[in-house]
């Protein structure tokens, strides 16, 4: 629901900091010429050392680092980053990185960065802000390797047969609430699916001897969560992944072998530098990824959850529930960005609610859009519920509250690897699974469908994109923020649940950007820690705002704005909805003057979700961004009051 609000202000606090400045090159000499990579205004480099130290207990820090910034150090209180693809004005200099960290005592921090890489680099301040990870590439140790099947030999015999793509017309797996079991569905090649996003613009990413940074960046890790170890579903290629517990036991059957291996498949062949991990329990604490380059290289920053219990059917499965909390304080304190499908009705009766995790607030939750006709499948689901009594205590169906909007994102589903025209592509077989007792056989033919394969196409994007542009990395706000205004691939109507969050898909061409590569503008920032250290504006009500202002590209005038935060999981069961609100304001400008509030170009003022989004068309000199943190919920008794964990992002496409 919409907020009507009355009342825009305009006071008079500056954002910007002292006038007066002596800088500091990466030597500590003053006056610098502003010919480092990077230099800081108003601090002794010395004291950028003390930030050396490892995380270790870093979680039992009284201050921020116990919830809204794991890993903080030396008493951090907040930071404040921004990234422009087009630069920074500062001093005459432009920089497309900038950073500012606050402490409980002593001056902040601030700094502009011309380079993401080496010891004068964003990256390097930015992980020791949040957890110390080498950022140089290295092999992982410990592989392991899926072999033909993990399904017990004394329950199923598995027979497998070559399988040609001749005709691609198959029946529908799900049970489609308007047009029943009988439709088909014609799937498409994945080149086509790849295509269709745009894989094409980031030759200069795919291009193997691009290396736009000093050194090579670490992998990406992902995380799978899941029921079944994947397989081998090409007999030639190799399976190479990662047990987060190597003593972990696993139950497979032929449905979670199957889900697990096509999950797999679909990352490795979107994001095929990704180093995949793998286990049945999402860990809840930093401290569960051990930060050793010999037990865990690369770090993880990714997590999918394509999960079978996922699919339950009951009237608790419909609301926020004891697992979806986990998620959603998983995210809050570890910084990972996890993708969740938004589930399938075929599972659940119809009843169209959200799978299990996909309530989750803090999560970018994925729908599935048909590859042929680029039609949203009349098979998602879009239903959450949040119980307003606490955890497990509507199971009546009374008292519920409607929780934040799913799916925040769609994205391509109905595909098969075509490996004759890329050899990277698994070349699958038809998989026959029989049960020895009952005789019933369980066929799978290499068709790739439902939510949870959109979701693995998301994730591998995502992957990419941290990849690309490791600014991204540990901002899970950010990036959902990015994929909320990167939509440039169409949703035809008609719309089976009503119009989407965003009627468009993101694609590689809008989403995946750096300071070399800036054909579509971006502008993200993010905010982290104290709300007090944070805000820079008071309204008359006592209400804290953000204002800040970005100068138009002068070849952009169509824009989509989107701000997203992260909630703790706890915090929300026990207000029974998203514990702050905070509403987006844009602002026409023809200077930088963030008091200027003349002009309301366009506003978000939705109650319920944990984001905001915005398109609108603006020729001015300059965009007033105001965010208003319009009402915190958050109990008075948790630690995280006060706190905020904030993204924007602004496309110009």
């Amino acid at each position: 629901m919409n907020k009507k609000m009355a009342f825009i202000v305009a006071l008079g606090c500056a954002y910007a900091g002292a006038t007066s400045t002596v800088n500091y090159d990466l030597l500590g000499r003053k006056g610098s010429k502003m010919n480092s990579p990077m230099v800081y205004k108003n601090i002794d480099y010395s004291k950028m050392k003390k930030d050396k130290q490892q995380v270790g207990s870093s979680l039992e820090v009284k201050s921020l680092a116990k919830n809204a910034g794991p890993g903080f150090q030396n008493n951090a209180d907040a930071i404040t980053g921004i990234f422009n693809n087009r630069g920074l004005e500062h001093q005459n200099n432009t920089y497309p990185y900038y950073m500012k960290r606050y402490f409980q005592q002593g001056a902040p921090l601030e700094g502009w960065y011309s380079t993401l890489g080496g010891e004068s680099g964003y990256m390097k301040q930015s992980n020791q802000v949040f957890f110390p990870v080498p950022m140089e590439r290295k092999n992982p140790v410990n592989l392991q390797y899926g072999v033909r099947t993990n399904v017990p030999s004394s329950e199923y015999s598995l027979s497998t047969t070559n399988y040609t793509f001749n005709n691609n017309s198959q029946p529908s797996p799900y049970s489609y609430s308007q047009y029943g079991n009988t439709e088909m569905i014609n799937y498409m090649p994945f080149s086509a699916i790849e295509n269709y996003a745009k894989r094409y613009s980031i030759w200069w990413y795919d291009n193997p001897s691009y290396t736009p940074n000093p050194e090579q960046w670490d992998d990406v890790g992902i995380y799978m969560s899941i029921d079944a170890l994947p397989v081998k579903l090409d007999p030639n290629k190799s399976v190479p992944y990662l047990k987060l517990a190597s003593g972990e036991l696993f139950e497979p059957t032929p449905e979670t072998e199957m889900l697990s291996s096509r999950t797999y498949d679909v990352i490795k062949a979107t994001a095929k530098n990704s180093v995949i991990f793998v286990g049945s329990e999402y860990p809840l604490w930093p401290e569960d990824y051990p930060l050793n380059p010999n037990h865990r290289s690369p770090f993880v920053y990714v997590g999918v959850r394509n999960r079978q219990y996922g699919n339950v059917d009951n009237q608790l499965a419909k609301q926020y529930s004891y697992e979806t909390m986990q998620v959603d304080n998983a995210i809050y304190r570890g910084r990972r960005i996890d993708v969740i499908p938004a589930g399938n009705y075929n599972v659940r009766n119809n009843s169209g609610h959200l799978g299990l995790e996909a309530h989750a607030a803090n999560a970018i939750t994925v729908g599935a859009v048909d590859a042929e006709t680029r039609k949203i499948t009349s098979y998602n689901s879009t239903q959450s519920y949040y119980c307003t009594l606490g955890l497990r205590q509507c199971n009546d169906g009374n008292n519920l509250r409607i929780g934040s909007r799913k799916p925040e994102i769609y994205n391509f589903s109905h595909y098969y690897f075509d490996h004759q025209s890329n050899s990277n592509y698994p070349q699958e077989q038809k998989r026959v699974y029989t049960n020895r007792s009952t005789g019933i056989a369980y066929t799978y033919n290499p068709y790739y469908d439902g939510s949870e394969m959109a979701a693995a196409y998301t994730a591998g994007q995502i992957a990419n994109l941290l990849s690309a542009n490791p600014y991204y990395r540990w901002h899970p706000e950010m990036v959902k923020a990015l994929m909320l205004t990167s939509g440039d691939v169409s949703i035809n109507t008609p719309y089976p649940n009503g119009t989407p969050i965003t009627t468009k898909m993101p694609s590689y061409y809008s989403m995946l950007t750096d300071q070399n590569h800036s054909e579509v503008f971006h502008e993200s920032r993010y905010w982290v820690g104290e709300i007090s250290k944070l805000y820079t504006h008071y309204t008359d009500e006592g209400q804290k705002e953000i204002r800040f202002s970005v100068k138009r590209p002068t070849d952009k005038s169509n824009f989509t704005a989107a701000i997203a935060w992260l909630s703790s999981g706890s915090d929300l069961v026990k207000v029974g909805r998203v514990p702050q609100d905070i509403d987006l304001y844009v602002y026409e400008s023809n200077t930088s003057n963030v008091n200027n509030l003349s002009n309301l170009k366009v506003s978000s003022l939705d109650g319920d979700n944990a984001y905001e989004r915005k398109s609108f068309t603006s020729n001015a000199n300059y965009l007033i961004f105001r965010i208003l943190i319009y009402a915190d919920r958050t109990p008075d008794n948790s630690d995280n009051k006060g706190k905020i964990v904030l993204g924007f992002d602004l496309a110009g496409i």
